[in-house]
């Protein structure tokens, strides 16, 4: 499994036993890759020049939406799923929306930035292996909160898991 994946499964994990409140089918999984699964993507990519070749066990970890299948695999998840990739996705947003359409019951949100040393020096940005996740109940907290800080993340996710 890839560190994206790992952290996601991690940072969902104080959660679990709150799952088995609501059906399987009415979970949302709303998944912000802030770098997509460009870590991952280098490391598969990397194999192509040793011997064996470029590995399989990697190659499904190459689309940022896995994460989301390995969530649902830990958790038997069924309901909606969204992946968005970036600094800046709209992961409350989407989050809330499910929630008062009624698609959902409950929404895991979760935000997580893997940039490994190999991508970190092509980016020139700093290494990070990081994941924030909120369950967020249609008749819960969080949603009020969400309004005030929609464009840090960081933020947010600090403030809503102050008052949870």
């Amino acid at each position: 499994m890839d560190l994206a994946s790992q952290l996601a499964l991690l940072a969902v994990e104080p959660m679990a036993a709150q799952l088995g409140n609501f059906a399987a089918d009415r979970i949302g999984l709303v998944i912000g890759a802030v770098a997509g699964s460009l870590s991952t993507d280098a490391a598969y990519w990397s194999g192509h020049a040793t011997a064996g070749g470029l590995s399989p066990t990697l190659f499904i970890y190459t689309l940022p939406s896995s994460i989301i299948g390995e969530l649902s695999i830990r958790h038997k998840i069924t309901g909606p799923g969204l992946c968005s990739v970036g600094a800046n996705a709209p992961l409350l947003d989407e989050s809330a929306a499910l929630l008062r359409s009624g698609e959902a019951d409950a929404v895991i949100c979760a935000n997580i930035q893997v940039i490994s040393t190999p991508l970190a020096a092509l980016l020139q940005q700093p290494e990070a292996a990081v994941a924030h996740a909120l369950l967020l109940e249609r008749h819960g907290p969080g949603l009020r909160e969400w309004h005030q800080n929609d464009r840090d993340i960081k933020q947010v996710f600090a403030t809503l898991r102050a008052q949870i």
